[in-house]
């Protein structure tokens, strides 16, 4: 292998400038080797970026296969030319020893090489800026490849001479020292690989953990929203609550007074007028009944307005519900079933308190069944909490009203001052209880009433 002496050439056909830099032998097998390493070297000199540079000796590998196949004579000519107003990197392929077999097809993208390594020949056109190709039959073949420069690369007479003097110490090395240089490049690329492995996967093992720290963070800031938006509702419920209570003592007590004055009156004509007019009789009765519904909605605010302290109690509350049932008229057409767990343990809270939260629940779910229905009650013992369940065949509440049923004054009957489910929550809560609400429309209602033991 040599390199050729340093020449300025000019044709003055297309003036086509050219700077060659020298020429290797392709030898079997081991001059696509050595091609190699000479390309990689000048094109890193000439400042091809990574890509360029692949797809260079690609196309240079693959020429070489195709063109060596009928041979074992051939040259590799290295030159720096201008075509066209761009200056590239011009490698002409030569075969000395006849015609290249099947070239057609090597130029379609039917055949592959002959080691079936790579691209078919065709595919080599497309990896380079300019491609001819100059069968010349028995005499050989010769294929010219170009790849633009970068503009900025400056052509000094000593980048020049660096070229030719690289190409020179390569072609002066045995095979084997080029494979083992090589070899040597690929070592040190996969120590590098390897490297940047070890620090890809030590990013995403830091990465996991700051996910998982992320998702720590926003789970407990998802609890502390929750609770903030609970204890904001609790705090604005309450507020509502202590100024309804206030309205409610005033009120209640204007109109207890007049309403009893009412009540008294009826009671009075009734003995001393008796009445055997059946009309008259049935008036009378709707203002005895109308106002015996005043007075318990009055009674409702005045208990709602007072905060009388708790009488507690260690009480069986299967009884308080017994209670709360006898106390309040069931509808002819409503059944009633009941499924209360055996041995159930006590809690202790107070009594009247407890009665008036399952008779306001008892109440409103005979309301929501006009037309009849059944009421079951079921109670049991949950891992040291009791649990009581209301669950009603009646009309069931829109998926609107839900989120309103624990606001006081919010009502979706059109008797109703809309305080008994705010009264109820109020009370659970007080011993550190739930209460929850489930409902399908025309399908029914369920109250769920939760409270810790006291065994």
């Amino acid at each position: 292998m040599d390199a050729l002496n340093s020449m300025n050439e000019i044709a003055k056909g297309n003036q086509t400038i050219t700077l060659k830099l020298g020429r290797s032998i392709i030898q079997p097998e081991m001059g696509i080797v050595e091609i190699r390493g000479i390309l990689k070297t000048i094109c890193n000199r000439l400042g091809f970026p990574e890509l360029d540079i692949i797809k260079i000796l690609t196309a240079a590998s693959e020429i070489t296969r195709n063109i060596h196949d009928p041979t074992s004579n051939g040259t590799v000519i290295y030159e720096i030319a201008e075509e066209k107003g761009n200056k590239g990197l011009k490698l002409t392929f030569n075969n000395t020893g006849g015609a290249v077999p099947a070239l057609d097809e090597k130029l379609s993208k039917k055949h592959r090489s002959r080691e079936d390594s790579g691209s078919p020949l065709s595919g080599a056109k497309k990896l380079v800026d300019m491609f001819f190709i100059n069968p010349m039959g028995e005499q050989g073949t010769a294929i010219t490849v170009m790849k633009w420069l970068n503009s900025n690369i400056v052509l000094s007479d000593d980048l020049i001479e660096q070229l030719r003097l690289d190409i020179a110490q390569i072609s002066d090395k045995s095979t084997i020292e080029t494979l083992k240089t090589q070899n040597r490049e690929i070592l040190e690329l996969l120590d590098e690989l390897r490297q940047k492995y070890q620090q890809l996967e030590e990013s995403n093992t830091q990465l996991t953990k700051v996910n998982e720290q992320l998702e720590i963070l926003n789970v407990e800031l998802e609890k502390r929203t929750e609770a903030l938006k609970v204890a904001h509702e609790q705090m604005m419920r309450q507020e509502k609550l202590a100024a309804i209570g206030k309205l409610a003592g005033s009120v209640g007590h204007e109109l207890r007074n007049p309403l009893g004055v009412i009540t008294n009156s009826i009671y009075y004509l009734g003995l001393k007028f008796p009445v055997t007019d059946e009309k008259v009789k049935k008036h009378l009765k709707i203002i005895q009944d109308e106002s015996a519904k005043a007075n318990k909605i009055i009674s409702e605010l005045l208990d709602f307005a007072r905060s009388k302290p708790d009488k507690l109690v260690s009480i069986e509350l299967c009884q308080l519900i017994k209670d709360s049932l006898e106390q309040i008229q069931k509808p002819e057409n409503i059944t009633l079933n009941l499924c209360f767990e055996q041995d159930m343990p006590c809690i202790k809270v107070d009594p009247r308190k407890m009665l008036q939260v399952f008779q306001n629940i008892i109440t409103n779910a005979y309301q929501a069944m006009p037309d009849g229905g059944t009421l079951s009650i079921q109670a049991r013992n949950d891992a040291g909490e009791i649990e009581v369940g209301f669950k009603d065949t009646g009309i069931g509440i829109p998926p609107e009203n839900l989120s309103r049923l624990f606001e006081p004054l919010f009502s979706t009957k059109i008797k109703g001052v809309g305080l008994g489910l705010s009264i109820a929550k109020e009370i659970v809560e007080q011993y550190k209880g739930t209460i929850e609400i489930e409902s399908e429309v025309d399908v029914g209602s369920t109250v769920i009433v939760k409270l810790p033991c006291n065994v």
